[in-house]
């Protein structure tokens, strides 16, 4: 349906063409720019960034599964060029429903349990924020295990 074909194809609401000169106006010399896209986007928003001088720094190529190619990548651009950090997460290891380490540590802060659940709807503590260090480090490829 349209909608799912907008959510999942970034240049259908805002093309990369416009995205990236718009980045290029906007982004301060030591600012950085991140994107999650569909991997079959790599080439073409790699051109862009080109067009506009910006240099692709990190890039971790996201697997619903170990043995199946990469669904998603997550980009990070600078002004700056500096060597490339390129990394892979897998979602799922051998099988379905079986989470990755990696995958788990990242979303762990993201899901409650039973006890957390029925705590926040009793009022007895605030909603717990997502650990920005988790996902900076999984875009470094640092781990926190």
């Amino acid at each position: 349906d349209d909608d799912k074909a907008k959510a999942r194809h970034s240049d259908v609401v805002l093309p990369l063409e416009e995205l990236f000169l718009s980045v290029k106006n906007l982004l301060t010399c030591q600012g950085k720019f991140c994107l999650v896209l569909p991997s079959e986007l790599h080439d073409r928003t790699l051109k862009e960034a080109h067009k506009n001088q910006l240099f692709l720094t990190k890039i971790t190529w996201v697997k619903t599964l170990t043995c199946k190619p990469a669904k998603r990548i997550l980009l990070e651009f600078s002004k700056i060029e500096s060597p490339l950090v390129e990394n892979e997460l897998s979602i799922q290891q051998i099988s379905p429903g079986q989470f990755s380490p990696e995958y788990q540590s990242l979303i762990g802060d993201y899901f409650l349990d039973k006890e957390e659940r029925e705590a926040l709807v009793e009022g007895k503590r605030p909603c717990p924020h997502a650990n920005k260090e988790k996902s900076q480090n999984l875009l470094s490829g640092e781990s926190n295990q």
